[in-house]
């Protein structure tokens, strides 16, 4: 991990996780004027993952993917590979 990566427990937190990483996002940028992505999974390594596919895909993501939904994870990981993890 990398000083500019923050990484959440959202277990237990209700509503939309997709919802919650655009507000994020943008309050971040907003803030600071520097653009993120946003990835959500149920592991630091998935959302690192996640994060990496929200930038690489920011158009289509609108900057924010999560994994937590097999289909979606299982695409992610067919276009990418090990070493962009």
């Amino acid at each position: 991990m990398s000083t500019d990566e923050a990484f959440s427990d959202l277990a237990g937190v209700p509503g939309d996780f997709k919802a919650l990483g655009r507000r994020i996002r943008a309050q971040v940028y907003r803030r600071t004027g520097i653009p993120v992505g946003v990835g959500i999974s149920s592991t630091k390594t998935l959302s690192k993952l996640a994060n990496h596919a929200a930038k690489k895909w920011q158009s289509q993501s609108d900057g924010v993917v999560d994994l937590r939904d097999q289909t979606q994870r299982n695409w992610v990981l067919k276009k990418c590979s090990v070493s962009d993890v």
